[in-house]
């Protein structure tokens, strides 16, 4: 499955593209990412609608359902586990793991739904409705490619 990457690059404002074997390394990199586009990311939004258009251009049937996956960083495990219950009695779908630096805990929080400007802002805040008083990163979002 193909997924559009807005996630680990949001504050350098860079779209990347791919997933594992199937994507391709941009300049030698060995992240198995494709660097897609560029942006400006002191644009509200900007990131938001260079993914779906992205999307469109990859093929995706931006009128059906797909998954889309957000990336939401805390500091704490208490804080994470919390966090993903709430998550969950919402309907969402949470993976809770420590984040790559060691320093922080990852939900990764899925739900399926019709890709645009208006669902992607509703899922965001959302998802930082059930923060309470807990310090989150909500670093960025993919999306599968659906057809």
């Amino acid at each position: 499955m193909r997924f559009v990457i807005f996630a680990c690059v949001v504050a350098v404002g860079v779209l990347v593209a791919g997933c594992g074997d199937d994507a391709t390394t941009d300049g030698g990199s060995d992240t198995g990412h494709e660097i897609l586009d560029r942006y400006d990311p002191s644009v509200p939004g900007e990131g938001d609608r260079k993914v779906l258009e992205q999307m469109k251009k990859a093929g995706a049937d931006m009128s059906k359902p797909t998954d889309i996956r957000w990336y939401v960083y805390m500091p704490r495990t208490a804080d994470a586990q919390a966090y993903a219950a709430k998550a969950r009695e919402a309907g969402w779908k949470v993976e809770v793991d420590e984040g790559a630096d060691e320093n922080s805990w990852l939900c990764l929080c899925s739900r399926d739904a019709v890709p645009s400007l208006e669902t992607i802002g509703k899922m965001k805040a959302q998802l930082a409705s059930f923060a309470g008083g807990t310090e989150i990163d909500i670093d960025g979002w993919e999306a599968a490619i659906t057809k």
